[in-house]
């Protein structure tokens, strides 16, 4: 690590401009516009004395990405109040959102010296094939919302959009999504009037639909992609198909229906909100698994469905309302997911396979449990000597005193059969939390502030795919291990029960997925926490107000968990990889200090 060079540079760019424009009283047309265009390169050697750089006789790498994207909006608003109960907000539109991503990367070996690192790649004997890409899609939406309010008592809307998306295939690539919302308040009602304690108590209800086009871009065509062999003593290009496409695919929905309540008692220095809410989703859109036979490894479908339902409490007061004040707020939700169908005939099917993994599926999408759990073997020790491996379970790995010991839980006719098979996977975990939750507090005493915010999740499990390579003992010399892992390694009998004899075998953990790489990754994070101080206006001069501040984000975080971050989740956007930690940049602890001025 002291002998590469590994440069990393980012550049990003945001900008944003409106403009409004009052066509008539209480109609308003609007034009929003936003651009966030980003650049990346990484400069990287490996210099000889690494193993890499001894291997290749010095090793350098370029790699240069981009994306740009742009959002275009036009809104025209309207707003009427007739006889001075009844209230219209109305709002229709047309949004436009597009993306557009590029890459480049390529390989230089067999330097002469390491001197001038990557800054001379001419240099270098062999060059690999540059590898590039460039992917685009949008996405573009008709948008209406009605909000009604009666003597501020009775309250309605209604929202409806027409969204069309380029990943999705012809003839699929739009769908519509309404929404409705009802809500009474009831402290405005006259029999509430003599009920001091209470100064408001809001009733609310909605239903509506959402969609989600979450595929990877070209998924309904089928691609190419160039590959090469040797013929007549020279490279020969080809293309050969990249995926199997999917000519159907549609937007996954989602019926979402949320019954709450909102009270505030003592003037609302204390308030309390309740929401239960259920979704029920259809037409998932997901990687199915397919037979190696078919020449691909997965198909992106729409199949199955799935709920979720759940409870989210809100409790805020105003603790200490005098020279020192004292605000307090917090939440905390519970979630459940299960699957609900899979289309006929089928209760279960395996996720993608994962290449950090030794390509082995890592989840399981099965009828009346939640969707994406972890799927695989139990370890449950290790073997301490030949009579022991004898009498156990068969394994065709060829296990021996230091192995791991697998549990055999069932075989092809689903009882314990005496040997260990893909038979004796079963669901290891689940990267979905009991609960989470988040407290706040604001303090504020003579012009000085200090703001924490705490947040937490507690119950949910991670994959640390990092430790597949590090903790096995088993990969040769393609990569370093653990320092606890090398100190606890079995060495004889009863040395140790957790980790096996380090080995030059390149199969870590027999090239099966574990219990022993899924972690509880509960956690509590103070997240932020703010020290300000606003001047008082006799202060100031030619200035409104002004105020400074210090912030420090992820500061401490309380967990078991052993890799970098609990919070990792490195391909959230599957369903079917969710929770898993692969060598992922952890949050950043942050620190930064700034000024407020108003004029």
């Amino acid at each position: 690590i002291e002998l590469a060079d590994d440069q990393n540079r980012f550049t990003t760019i945001l900008a944003k401009m409106y403009l409004d424009y009052t066509v008539a009283p209480g109609l308003d047309f609007k034009v929003n516009g936003g651009v966030n265009t980003s650049k990346s390169r990484r400069d990287f050697y490996m210099p000889r004395g690494t193993t890499l750089g001894d291997l290749e006789g010095g090793y350098a790498y370029l790699g240069e990405g981009s994306s740009f994207n742009y959002l275009t909006e036009y809104t025209l608003s309207y707003k009427k109040t007739i006889h001075k109960k009844h209230r219209i907000n109305a709002v229709t539109g047309y949004t436009w959102q597009q993306w557009t991503r590029k890459s480049f990367n390529i390989n230089v070996l067999n330097f002469p010296n390491d001197n001038l690192l990557y800054y001379d790649l001419t240099s270098g004997a062999s060059i690999s094939k540059p590898g590039t890409a460039t992917s685009q899609w949008a996405l573009a939406s008709f948008i209406g919302r009605v909000n009604y309010s009666f003597d501020n008592r009775y309250l309605a809307t209604f929202t409806a959009r027409r969204d069309g998306s380029t990943r999705l295939a012809e003839g699929n690539k739009w769908k519509f999504f309404p929404s409705f919302a009802l809500g009474w308040n009831l402290s405005n009602e006259k029999f509430m009037r003599d009920l001091k304690a209470i100064t408001s108590l809001k009733l609310r209800a909605s239903y509506g639909l959402s969609g989600n086009q979450s595929v990877s871009v070209g998924a309904t065509k089928a691609r190419l992609e160039s590959t090469g062999s040797v013929a007549n003593e020279s490279m020969q290009i080809g293309y050969t198909l990249a995926n199997m496409a999917n000519s159907t695919l549609r937007w996954e929905m989602t019926k979402q229906q949320d019954l709450g309540v909102d009270l505030g008692r003592l003037e609302n220095r204390f308030t309390f909100g309740f929401d239960y809410y259920k979704k029920h989703t259809d037409g998932l859109l997901i990687g199915l698994t397919i037979p190696p036979s078919n020449g691909f490894g997965s198909y992106t479908t729409n199949q199955g469905s799935v709920e979720n339902t759940g409870y989210e409490f809100d409790l805020g007061g105003k603790i200490l309302t005098g020279r020192l004040k004292w605000d307090a707020s917090g939440n905390i939700s519970f979630n459940r997911n299960k699957v609900i169908s899979l289309g006929p005939g089928v209760q279960s099917f395996t996720g993608p396979t994962f290449r950090a993994v030794a390509a082995q599926t890592l989840s399981i999408a099965e009828v009346g449990q939640p969707i994406g759990a972890f799927y695989g073997y139990r370890i449950i020790g290790i073997y301490q000597n030949q009579q022991e491996v004898e009498s156990s379970p068969k394994d065709p790995d060829n296990t021996k005193p230091g192995s791991f010991k697998f549990k055999d839980i069932s075989g092809p006719d689903g009882v314990p059969d005496g040997a260990i098979s893909a038979d004796d996977r079963e669901i290891i975990g689940t990267p979905y939390p009991k609960f989470s939750f988040g407290i706040t507090n604001n303090l504020e005493f003579k012009g000085f502030g200090l703001s924490v915010l705490v947040l937490g999740s507690i119950g949910q499990d991670v994959i640390n795919a990092n430790r597949y390579n590090t903790d096995a003992l088993a990969r040769g010399l393609q990569s370093n291990v653990r320092q606890e892992a090398y100190d606890g390694r079995w060495t004889g009998e009863g040395t140790s029960n957790k980790y096996p004899q380090a080995t030059t075998s390149a199969t870590p953990f027999s090239n099966r997925f574990t219990d022993f790489i899924v972690e509880d990754a509960s956690y509590v994070r103070l997240k932020y926490i703010t020290l300000s101080y606003e001047f008082q206006k006799s202060q100031l001069r030619f200035i409104r107000n002004l105020r400074l501040y210090v912030t420090g984000g992820n500061l401490v975080t309380l967990t078991n968990y052993q890799g970098y971050d609990p919070e990792i989740n490195s391909h959230g956007e599957n369903s079917m990889l969710q929770g898993i930690d692969s060598g992922s940049i952890p949050q950043y602890r942050t620190f930064s200090m700034g000024l407020n001025v108003g004029f």
